[in-house]
């Protein structure tokens, strides 16, 4: 990189042009051709020549300030260039992320070869259903090595990831309604669905951890949604002050953001909770309990939560200016979760967000497989809770609080 000129430079530049003009003043008969320049002569101030040592000023003093902004622009650049060397990944991850690229890919190319209307019975349909289910768990499972790699300073082996798709309000029927309210946790006291625009859902099928068998989902899981308000910040009073949020960090805040949403230790929650949401104190502490249980039995104590875009939905990676994008059902799928069974997943943001613009060719390989797996079953997120059982009978290790 080439530098620009440091203050040092600037002083001495500008200590020659006094230098010469204090010289070209002092001996300006000697000088004789720019005699006419020098303000002393003849032991009086000639006050015709103000014009030139003001302009000779104003130079100097544009030449400092575009010393300086060179000056300060190298510095950030230099900076920017330092991070970003910091947080690329080494080369095993590219390695690493080429294979797992190119196996999903094949993956993803022979699914979507597959017509759905030329299946004509309900097993058919049942198989290929399971097809595309076990290629989004190996894709999971890869995108959990990755991060495990993403994050060299962070010692875990447990990893796990899930998706969950969201449902609109508007497809509570009866039965999925009094389904859907036994496994929403962290509504507010009292709290019914109206308040809601819909909620995300943890798809029990759509997981897996690299603990267990990667053709089977994580078995440590229980049927859990999350709900997603009609109203997701409230602005605070005083003003520069950051607005209070009505949804969690984590897959809520990220599907509403369309920003990845990382907590690095749930055992703090309570605590970013009672600093940056409107949630009361009891709804904060069942929070806590859930978060300290889930961390004390090693279920997770970290997590990170990516947006899952629509295909039909140009992503723009530039952020609205609010943090909160309008109409999300229209542009995500849901979210993402990556899970460690231990604390410090993620811890800096600068990471985070370097991983999500990373493994975006990956996002988009999974997007295109759940719009085809709705496609084939557009009652997917809901089917089990219609039915009335579990569309997966996984037993829960732990019991939640």
């Amino acid at each position: 990189m080439k530098h620009a000129p440091t203050p040092l430079a600037f002083m001495i530049e500008v200590g020659l042009l006094i230098i010469t003009g204090a010289l070209a003043s002092v001996f300006s008969s000697e000088l004789g051709s720019i005699a006419h320049y020098a303000i002393w002569r003849g032991g009086q101030i000639v006050p015709e020549l103000w014009l030139f040592w003001g302009i000779f000023v104003l130079t100097i003093a544009f030449a400092g300030v575009r010393h300086w902004s060179l000056f300060e622009l190298d510095r950030r650049l230099t900076q920017e260039m330092i991070a970003t060397v910091r947080t690329q990944p080494q080369s095993i991850v590219l390695t690493r992320y080429n294979d797992f690229f190119r196996e999903a890919f094949g993956r993803y190319r022979r699914l979507l070869d597959i017509q759905f209307d030329e299946l004509t019975s309900e097993q058919d349909k049942e198989d290929v259903k399971a097809e595309f289910e076990q290629v989004l768990r190996d894709i999971l499972a890869d995108i959990c090595k990755l991060a495990k790699l993403f994050n060299p300073h962070h010692s875990s082996a447990g990893y796990a990831a899930n998706i969950m798709l969201y449902i609109p309000n508007t497809e509570f029927g009866e039965k999925t309604r009094d389904a859907l309210l036994l496994e929403t946790k962290f509504m507010a006291e009292n709290q019914g669905f109206d308040g809601l625009q819909g909620v995300l859902r943890l798809m029990l099928a759509l997981s897996c951890d690299n603990e267990s068998d990667p053709n089977q989902p994580k078995k440590s899981l229980r049927p859990i949604s999350l709900p997603i308000p009609k109203r997701v910040q409230k602005p605070r009073k005083a003003p520069g002050k950051a607005a209070h949020w009505f949804v969690l960090p984590g897959a809520p805040r990220a599907y509403v953001s369309f920003l990845p949403s990382q907590v690095p230790n749930v055992r703090t929650l309570g605590a970013w909770c009672r600093e940056n949401t409107a949630f009361d104190e009891e709804r904060i502490e069942r929070i806590e309990a859930y978060m300290e249980d889930a961390a004390d039995k090693k279920r997770f104590s970290s997590f990170y939560a990516l947006p899952l875009p629509k295909p039909s939905w140009q992503r723009e990676h530039t952020p609205p200016t609010s943090h909160v994008i309008e109409n999300p059902r229209q542009r995500l799928f849901g979210v993402i979760n990556i899970e460690s069974v231990d604390p410090g997943l993620f811890e800096f943001a600068e990471p985070a967000k370097d991983f999500f613009m990373f493994i975006d060719p990956l996002l988009i390989i999974v997007s295109e497989l759940v719009d085809a797996l709705l496609e084939l079953d557009p009652q997917y997120a809901t089917g089990d809770l219609r039915s009335g059982s579990p569309k997966i009978d996984i037993v829960h290790e732990h019991e939640s609080t």
